[in-house]
């Protein structure tokens, strides 16, 4: 998203736009953990900003907030402190949800500091309602929403998608994130198993579960492994009925999204939902959990929902989804709210008013 931002801002006469590349970890799995490069690493980006305020003079300062997480939390102290004395002028574009309610949570030190540092900046940059309360937890001067947006992954929808998910027998479901049980990776598997049994009960359909991602936890790989051996994800004939494929590249992801019928996507927690607006522009509905952050993406009738848990209800969903048929509609859904250019337009004019 910071990409989609930067090239919207780029190509909008009326900014001028310097970027400090501020990732600090060397990939997911270092991600949280405390190493002295990291500081080293982050020093170096601080000196480049104030380099980049010396030279280029007066500007405001653009800054996605850490989620309430140890690590992230002092990263940002450490910059917020350092860089907002000569920026006076703070924009926080919040990518993730729970500072805000962490931070009002308790007067010890950590969240009365994380409440010195973060309140009253220019503008806070929520991407759904729901998180609209976090970011105004810690006084803004202005808050606006605005849900992310992306490249049209899938422009050649009406000539080749909608007419290979029209023709064919809807049978094979997606899981695409983080292999994580946070993400729903076992409510998932669940539900699949439910929709599974069901499916072959009733009408002999033979469904299928793709699981596209890393894991970040071995315990949780291991507990994975054992699952997909279960006799009830296991076909007739004694195939299994899941295949993990593990991380998936650009293209890997675009034929998966076009060669599987509904995405799968329970998470416990999400600030937005992006793989789901990815989904819909290829015309795939989703069964997703009811988290606020996910049912808000769409409208009803478009997508499929049922609570963390709950094997059935979420079992339910993903039958129904297979048989679900307005892929154009849910495509048009996606194109009119989900777009990059309609992204960069919204998030440039908030940033004007700065």
């Amino acid at each position: 998203m910071v990409q989609v931002l930067l090239d919207g801002l780029r190509a909008d006469p009326r900014f001028e736009v310097h970027h400090v590349d501020a990732r600090v970890s060397d990939d997911m799995e270092d991600i949280g953990s405390f190493r002295s490069q990291k500081f080293i690493r982050l020093f170096k980006c601080i000196l480049q900003a104030w380099w980049i305020r010396l030279r280029h003079g007066r500007m405001a300062f653009y800054y996605v907030p850490a989620p309430a997480k140890r690590s992230a939390i002092m990263r940002d102290w450490v910059v917020i402190a350092l860089c907002r004395p000569i920026f006076p002028k703070m924009v926080f574009h919040w990518h993730a949800y729970g500072l805000g309610d962490w931070s009002a949570a308790g007067n010890g030190l950590p969240q009365r500091l994380t409440r010195l540092l973060l309140r009253n900046a220019a503008l806070s940059i929520v991407t759904t309602k729901h998180n609209r309360r976090d970011a105004e937890l810690l006084s803004p001067r202005s808050v606006v929403v605005i849900p992310n947006g992306l490249a049209d992954p899938c422009p050649d929808f009406d000539v080749n998608v909608f007419p290979a998910r029209s023709s064919r027998s809807a049978q094979r479901c997606l899981f695409l994130a983080h292999c994580t049980e946070e993400k729903g990776l076992f409510d998932a598997l669940e539900a699949f198993a439910y929709a599974k049994h069901k499916a072959w009960r009733d009408s002999k359909e033979r469904l299928e579960m793709t699981v596209a991602g890393s894991f970040v936890c071995a315990n949780e790989r291991l507990r994975f492994l054992q699952r997909i051996g279960a006799p009830d994800l296991a076909h007739e004939d004694g195939a299994s009925a899941v295949n993990a494929v593990g991380f998936l590249d650009s293209v890997g992801k675009d034929k998966a999204f076009r060669d599987h019928d509904c995405l799968v996507f329970p998470s416990h927690w999400e600030s937005f939902g992006l793989t789901v607006v990815e989904a819909a522009s290829y015309g795939m509905p989703s069964v997703i959990s009811e988290h606020p952050n996910l049912v808000s993406l769409l409208p009803g009738e478009l997508c499929f929902a049922g609570p963390c848990g709950s094997s059935s209800a979420l079992g339910e969903s993903i039958l129904r989804a297979l048989h679900f048929r307005e892929f154009s509609g849910l495509r048009a859904y996606f194109v009119r709210h989900y777009l990059a250019s309609s992204f960069a337009e919204r998030i440039g004019n908030a940033l004007a008013s700065v």
